[in-house]
């Protein structure tokens, strides 16, 4: 049901904090409609109770046997709608063709959620630097279509925009990629360890000089690294960075989901079905950025397979 999905139960903080805004409005606004709200609130109020002793209290003083003083008198405030709430949001999805009631069960809970983000994007105040705004995407992979998909990954960009903070959790591959969050944001669970990438920079230093060195004619990596090491600007990284989003990143992400990873410059057909292997086929310098930010920075276990490389014994000792 919905009303479980949006949790609009009395404790509820979405609940809390439309009430609140309702409140707002309603103290706060000039406009005339809320004040028009606010004075039959009061009129609503006091004409339930009327009724009430009426129907009840008022009978008794007309009775000669009890001498009857007693009535009710209500105690609520008259900017307050708490007690009144839960009608308030008793939610129903209508067709606004032909004004009928829709049957929940009909719709996806995707589709559900979409109206709760929806909600909560409306009444969340995102500019309340004290109290940052969190908002928890749960596995959305599993009840959208690739276009709602799409479309909710906009509105994830839009959000961005206004610096809140969004945890996407998703164990699809092709569902990230289709984000494409920085190499910096992403984290992994593995064996209730979380891991994330740390000193990037640090790391596609390292890639630089290791392709680097297998390219040129010097046989000691070290006295190289520490050579070249300092003439790596910024400037540098940020290119490197670039094109590893637009060239190799999907093979990455794809890498993150695998149990053997194989890196290779040509197909190999005799590979076990055994475990879930990717195998990327690519250039040697596409293959050295993989592996190193794969090894450095996701400390991910990759099977390195040598077959065709040139000079690969010059780097042989660094992916051991």
């Amino acid at each position: 049901m919905i009303n479980k999905i949006l949790k609009l139960s009395k404790t509820s903080t979405l609940r809390n904090l439309l009430i609140q805004n309702i409140n707002k409005n309603i103290i706060n606004s000039n406009q005339k409609n809320y004040q028009i709200i606010s004075m039959k609130l009061t009129e609503l109020h006091e004409n339930f109770y009327n009724l009430l002793n009426e129907s009840s209290f008022n009978l008794l003083n007309k009775n000669d046997v009890i001498n009857n003083n007693l009535e009710l008198k209500a105690n609520l405030e008259i900017f307050s709608i708490n007690n009144i709430i839960d009608k308030l949001l008793k939610i129903q999805i209508i067709n606004n063709e032909t004004n009928n009631i829709i049957d929940e069960e009909n719709y996806s809970h995707f589709m559900l959620r979409i109206l709760l983000f929806n909600i909560l994007k409306n009444s969340l105040n995102f500019s309340d630097k004290l109290r940052p705004t969190i908002i928890l995407i749960d596995l959305p992979e599993l009840y959208g279509t690739p276009k709602i998909l799409f479309e909710l990954n906009k509105w994830f960009n839009k959000l961005l925009a206004k610096n809140i903070t969004l945890i996407i959790v998703s164990n699809s591959p092709e569902y990230l990629i289709s984000l494409k969050p920085s190499l910096n944001s992403i984290n992994l669970i593995n064996n209730n360890h979380i891991i994330t990438i740390e000193n990037l920079s640090v790391i596609i230093k390292d890639a630089i000089i290791l392709f680097s060195f297998w390219e040129s004619n010097q046989r000691d990596l070290i006295s190289y690294k520490n050579n070249l090491f300092s003439l790596i600007d910024e400037e540098d990284i940020q290119n490197e960075i670039k094109y590893i989003e637009e060239n190799i990143f999907d093979l990455i992400i794809k890498s993150l989901f695998a149990d053997e990873i194989i890196l290779t410059i040509k197909k190999l057909n005799n590979i076990s079905s055994e475990k879930y292997t990717v195998q990327h086929i690519s250039s040697i310098r596409n293959l050295i950025f993989i592996y190193t930010i794969l090894l450095s920075g996701f400390n991910v276990n990759s099977v390195w397979n040598s077959e065709g490389i040139d000079n690969f014994e010059k780097i042989n000792s660094y992916f051991n």
